[in-house]
């Protein structure tokens, strides 16, 4: 239905990573797009056909599902949701308003934010990209770069350009990574990993100083100040998605264990 009434930009039947598990250690299995779309997406048109009908979202789909932590009767992609902070004198991060994609169309979120999957659709071995921090690289390029998502051959974040820049500046120490939680989305039940990464200004500036405005998915908002009235106006947002509220909201409350 999506693909023929208004098609996204990006929609595809990608190779994705499955969450199975999750505690202090999260466990994957491989899946495809289209099976999260099916019966985790399926739940936002239950609830706009029952909100019509009832008010209320609750319908018989969600109510077979029963517990939204049991992660065995739907395929669960976590998105992976980056708050990036530019930690010069007034630390600064960007936000994109989104458009043109599968999910989500007309919120702003974080950036970057992209599914939990492989570089390549048919990686004969996609634990080998098993790896968050190869995804969030991988998502910079694309939202804050506009490198093209091929899809067809495998991404050496080590190697391959812009990739390898961005590798560098955490393996240098010039950007930090910080693991905030992992919560769901309340409509879906999406599980969504969030992350706040630092980077120094002037890495940042030399990274993606010079990139666009406008991409594929979205419009980005740069330079937003990085303090309390700036993160309030934004995390209480009408179009704020849940998991962009908590990026903002955790990341100020450990502000000073971050910047």
């Amino acid at each position: 239905m999506v693909r023929d009434l208004e098609r996204p930009a990006h929609f595809f039947n990608g190779l994705s990573y499955r969450l199975v598990e999750a505690g202090p250690t999260l466990a994957f299995t491989a899946t495809r797009y289209w099976d999260q779309f099916d019966t985790g997406e399926a739940l936002l048109f239950e609830a706009a056909r029952q909100w019509r009908h009832s008010g209320t979202i609750d319908g018989p789909y969600r109510r077979w599902l029963g517990d939204p932590f049991d992660l065995t009767r739907r395929y669960t992609i976590p998105g992976v949701c980056v708050l990036t902070i530019r930690n010069g004198e007034t630390p600064q991060f960007p936000l994109m308003k989104r458009r043109r994609v599968a999910v989500a169309a007309g919120t702003t979120h974080v950036v970057p934010a992209g599914d939990f999957q492989p570089s390549q659709d048919n990686h004969p071995h996609p634990e080998r990209e098993l790896h968050l921090r190869h995804t969030m690289i991988r998502e910079y390029a694309e939202e804050l770069l506009g490198a093209h998502e091929d899809r067809t051959t495998p991404v050496d974040v080590t190697r391959d350009e812009p990739y390898a820049a961005i590798n560098q500046a955490f393996t240098s120490g010039a950007a930090s990574a910080w693991y905030l939680g992992i919560g769901l989305y309340p409509l879906t039940w999406k599980p969504e990993i969030l992350i706040a990464c630092v980077f120094d200004a002037p890495t940042y500036d030399t990274l993606f100083g010079n990139g666009p405005s406008t991409g594929d998915e979205g419009d980005l908002l740069t330079g937003l100040p990085f303090e309390e009235e700036t993160v309030r106006h934004y995390a209480t947002a009408d179009t704020m998605l849940p998991a962009g509220r908590a990026c903002l909201t955790l990341a100020w409350e450990h502000r000073k264990l971050i910047t």
